[in-house]
C-alpha cells in the first residue's frame, strides 16, 4: 500500500482557503487511470515528470507545482515514477481568496502555480524540493506561507457564509435558496462563476456526483445502485447513468465493479 498521508490546516488562519494537507508516494505500477470531478481546487507539488495528463487532445508533463481547476469531467492520468507527492485541497473557494482570481479561467484546466504566484510556486516546491516529508511541522509551514501570500478582497470574503451554506446545504431549489440569502440567482450564479469557477446547478451535480462515488467505492456494500442514486439525489436510475458518462465514461456498475480512478489505484 502507498503511504497516505491527511493533515488539516490551520482553521485560525486558513478557515476559508484551505481544506487539507495530503501526501502519497506514487507507485507507477497502479498509477494509470482517470481523476474525476471534484469539489474543490488541488494544487499537486510532484518531483518534474512524475505525472502524464491528457486533457483535449494534449500531453502535459508539469515541471513545477500546478493547479487543477474545478472539474466538470474526468482527466486522464499516468504515473510516470515513484515520487513524494504534496498536495494541498482548497474549498471551492480558497484558490479565489488566495489570489483573487477569477475561477471560471481555471475550471477543467491545469494550471502552473507559477502564472498566479511565481514566489509562492518557488517557496512550496523549495520546500518540497527538500526532502522533507509531509508532518505537522511542514504543514504549519504551508499554513503560514499560503496565509502571507492571500489577496481575496473584502467583497469576497462578505459572500463566503452564502457559498459556504450552499455547498453544506445542497439546496433542492436554487431560486428559494438565493431569496433566503437575500440576492437574486443571477448574482448567486455570477457570484460561483468568479469565486468557484462553475454555476450553482453544475457545482451541485458535482457534490451529487462525488456522494454516490463515495459510497460506491468506500461505503460498506450494502446498498445496491438505485439506492445509492436516490440517496445521492439523483431523481431517477437512467438520471444517475447519464451523469456518470457524462463525467466518466463509465457507468456507475462500471465504476463499482473496476474502479479506474488513480486515487483508488495510489491507495490499494
Amino acid at each position: 500500500m502507498s503511504r497516505f498521508t491527511k493533515l488539516t490546516a490551520d482553521e485560525r488562519l486558513l478557515g476559508n482557503i484551505v481544506r487539507h494537507y495530503w501526501s502519497v508516494t506514487t507507485s507507477v505500477g497502479h498509477g494509470e487511470g482517470i481523476l474525476m470531478p471534484m469539489d474543490h481546487v488541488d494544487l499537486i507539488v510532484a518531483p518534474p515528470g512524475t505525472f502524464e495528463y491528457h486533457l483535449d487532445n494534449r500531453v502535459i508533463v508539469p515541471g513545477d507545482p500546478h493547479v487543477h481547476g474545478m472539474r466538470l469531467r474526468s482527466v486522464q492520468v499516468k504515473v510516470l515514477k515513484e515520487a513524494q507527492v504534496w498536495g494541498v485541497s482548497f474549498h471551492p473557494w480558497g484558490f479565489h481568496l488566495l489570489f483573487n482570481v477569477e475561477m471560471n479561467r481555471l475550471s477543467d484546466g491545469i494550471h502552473s502555480l507559477q502564472q498566479f504566484s511565481p514566489d509562492l510556486s518557488r517557496e512550496i516546491a523549495e520546500i518540497h524540493g527538500g526532502g522533507s516529508q509531509l508532518d505537522q511541522q511542514v504543514a504549519n509551514k504551508l499554513d503560514y506561507l499560503i496565509q502571507s501570500f492571500a489577496l481575496g478582497s473584502e467583497a469576497s470574503m462578505q459572500f463566503i457564509p452564502i457559498l459556504r451554506s450552499f455547498a453544506e446545504n445542497k439546496p433542492d431549489n436554487i431560486r428559494y435558496f438565493s431569496k433566503d440569502a437575500g440576492i437574486s440567482t443571477r448574482h448567486l450564479e455570477r457570484l460561483f462563476l468568479r469565486c468557484v469557477g462553475v454555476s450553482p446547478k453544475a457545482f451541485l451535480q458535482i457534490l451529487r456526483f462525488e456522494d454516490s462515488t463515495r459510497e460506491m467505492i468506500y461505503g460498506s456494500g450494502q446498498m445496491d445502485l438505485t439506492e445509492i442514486g436516490f440517496a445521492s439525489g439523483f431523481y431517477d436510475q437512467s438520471h444517475f447513468i447519464r451523469q456518470y458518462k457524462k463525467y466518466t465514461d463509465y457507468t456507475p456498475g462500471m465504476l463499482r465493479t473496476n474502479d479506474p480512478t488513480v486515487k483508488f489505484k495510489l491507495l490499494k
